[in-house]
């Protein structure tokens, strides 16, 4: 598979030893003539952008992101509003974008319609968050012949055998849940231990804004790296 802008992206980090920002929208709120606007602001500070597909039962997300789906669905936004909302930025943009979405909006789009839309809309890869990756074969198979990155979730709780699935699915970079629990609260930097399993980039996510964690989960991923 060519390398993608996000791969691409996470090599020019690694070269120049610098970190990433990834930022996460969910497409369509409050309007999808506002989205790609609101991109060409966060291009400012993000290297790559997390576009979330709006859906009725966010169990990963928090009360903000899961209001601003409310809002989007309520406006009927869908899978297709989204894609044709990842072309428009096309117009005007290579910033990479990763199509942040659950299980159920794939399946009713349907998978191999959904990967060969993606590409073809500017969609960089996809991030799956409530799919298994012990049964993720099928589905990474259909995104990676059409060219798109695929990204597992690596958690502190992950047994072995899912942290080496994680790196093994992964080919845009892996992301670590920096939480056992939700929201985040105090503790251990989480993934400091998994650091070892991880052949592509990583990146930390869900909740944690603790600039020393973040700082030595960074750190002793680099070391890795």
């Amino acid at each position: 598979m060519a390398p993608t802008r996000i791969t691409r992206l996470f090599a020019s980090l690694k070269d120049q030893k610098k970190k990433g920002m990834i930022a996460y929208i969910t497409a369509g709120d409050p309007c999808p003539e506002r989205t790609p606007a609101l991109i060409e602001a966060l291009e400012r500070e993000a290297d790559l952008i997390e576009l979330g597909v709006p859906f009725s039962d966010p169990i990963a997300d928090g009360p903000v992101i899961q209001r601003g789906g409310e809002r989007a669905l309520r406006a009927g936004r869908s899978m297709g509003t989204v894609l044709e909302i990842a072309w428009k930025i096309r117009t005007s943009s290579e910033i990479p974008l990763l199509l942040f979405t659950y299980l159920n909006p794939v399946v009713r789009y349907d998978l191999e319609a959904l990967a060969a839309d993606a590409a073809a809309s500017g969609i960089d890869g996809c991030l799956l968050t409530d799919a298994s990756v012990e049964e993720a074969g099928d589905y990474v198979k259909a995104m990676q012949r059409c060219g798109l990155d695929t990204v597992f979730l690596a958690a502190p709780t992950s047994t072995e055998r899912r942290l080496r699935l994680a790196a093994k699915y992964s080919t845009g970079f892996v992301y670590l849940v920096s939480r056992a629990r939700f929201p985040a609260g105090s503790g251990q930097a989480p993934g400091t231990s998994h650091t070892g399993h991880y052949g592509p980039a990583a990146r930390r996510g869900f909740w944690d804004f603790q600039t020393r964690s973040c700082r030595r989960s960074w750190a002793a991923w680099w070391r890795q790296w």
